[in-house]
């Protein structure tokens, strides 16, 4: 149980920070502001750990998972930073989340490409657990990053 606390633990921490790295990391005003001498409209890792108080070696982790999902774009040199591929406003949470955290599925058969489980039919849970899932997918498709720059 303890395991499963440590684990949940991290989870949610490498989620928080995952959707504070995207709101504030590319709330354009703010990271403007904190990158004065930086005129290219970049954001710096250094930066966002400083104003979020994250490590950047943390950052560092999320960030690359959010480039392989092409979710920002790095820019690497003097002066580099990361930008977001698209407007604010068409990303959604959901496929935020999923790239640094992976699936929502609430447990493993209602994971995407999951082989087919033998006790489908007689598993008492399965329809708790697709209402859940349906319900927390349909919550983050329906938020974007552009509804957490507004708050």
């Amino acid at each position: 149980m303890e395991t499963f606390r440590s684990d949940a633990t991290n989870a949610a921490y490498k989620l928080l920070t995952t959707v504070r790295f995207m709101e504030q990391g590319f709330n354009y005003d703010k990271s403007i502001e904190a990158n004065e001498n930086n005129k290219n409209g970049l954001v710096a890792l250094k930066d966002v750990a400083e104003r979020q108080n994250i490590s950047k070696k943390y950052l560092e982790i999320i960030v690359k998972l959010l480039v392989q999902a092409k979710l920002v774009l790095g820019h690497s040199g003097k002066g580099g930073g990361y930008t977001l591929t698209r407007a604010p406003e068409d990303y959604n949470l959901r496929e935020i989340i999923e790239a640094a955290e992976g699936t929502l599925a609430p447990v493993s058969c209602l994971q995407k490409d999951a082989p087919l489980c033998d006790r489908k039919d007689m598993c008492k849970t399965l329809p708790l657990w697709q209402e859940y899932y349906q319900l927390i997918d349909n919550f983050f498709e329906s938020k974007t990053l552009s509804d957490l720059l507004k708050n």
